[in-house]
């Protein structure tokens, strides 16, 4: 626990930790803003507490993904590993803490997004379009497996965590591998941002070698998955997955990078000057 704390200290003590948010808020106020510009005399109360969480936890993932492969790669580059593991630490336990600050960061990040763009929608954007009475109660269309408003919020935020768990064993990978920090946070950025267009080139390749379709990117298809009718549609028709195909591939993935990620780090040489 006392690791976990220091490790959280350091963090929240960077201003860049501040500035991701204050990015993540203009993102979230722009899009309101933007959506605000149109017709919105239809637009339900349900809908916006929907769009809101898909919104905020694609924001929240790219951030902490940020930030864990800047405390990971940071330890490298900056030679502060090497003072971590001469403490009566092993150097699994300084990993592990630092996966599960990762994920405390994406539970804290997704938390306060919420909030704060739940004020944005309730008293600026869209005063009088949520109910709060009502709003978590609502049946959801035929688009939306007809669910209700808070099972269909459970859906999204627990796919929303498999595919983030699957992302943070990718970039605990690629920063045990690659040590230095521009080259770990350039690596990261690709795959995490680029994952669509390589998915999407894996679909013209699927109909000759169908084991293709396996490739990891994939995972990132998950929430989708969940979400809507169409998406669901789209991913069984063009990569050939179903639900249970994607978890399974999800697990498989992070399990594998972060047992690769740990044998490599506790086999690393690293001398303490």
């Amino acid at each position: 626990m006392k690791l976990f704390i220091n490790e959280f200290a350091k963090d929240y003590k960077k201003i860049s930790t501040y500035l991701y948010f204050l990015i993540s808020f203009a993102i979230l106020f722009i899009v309101n803003f933007a959506k605000t510009r149109g017709d919105i005399s239809q637009v339900q109360g349900y809908h916006l507490i929907v769009e809101l969480l898909n919104v905020v936890t694609s924001i929240s993932y790219i951030f902490i993904l940020i930030m864990f492969a800047n405390n990971l790669s940071q330890e490298y580059s900056r030679g502060t590993i090497k003072f971590l593991y001469s403490k009566p630490k092993s150097r699994s336990s300084i990993l592990t803490t630092k996966i599960f600050l990762a994920i405390f960061n994406y539970f804290l990040f997704t938390l306060v997004l919420v909030a704060f763009d739940f004020i944005l929608k309730y008293f600026v954007f869209y005063k009088g379009k949520i109910n709060l009475h009502t709003v978590f109660t609502e049946k959801l269309g035929e688009e939306n497996f007809n669910r209700i408003v808070w099972q269909h919020l459970g859906i999204i935020f627990l796919a929303s965590l498999v595919t983030v768990l699957f992302y943070i064993s990718l970039v605990l990978l690629i920063c045990v591998l690659f040590k230095t920090q521009i080259l770990s946070l350039v690596v990261v950025l690709v795959m995490v941002l680029a994952g669509g267009a390589i998915s999407g080139l894996s679909t013209l390749i699927i109909p000759k070698f169908e084991y293709i379709k396996y490739i990891f990117t994939n995972i990132q298809s998950l929430p989708s998955y969940y979400i809507s009718f169409n998406g669901r549609t789209i991913i069984e028709e063009a990569f050939k997955l179903n639900g249970r195909s994607l978890l399974l591939m999800a697990l498989a993935y992070t399990v594998f990078f972060t047992l690769v990620s740990y044998i490599v780090n506790a086999r690393r040489d690293i001398t303490l000057s």
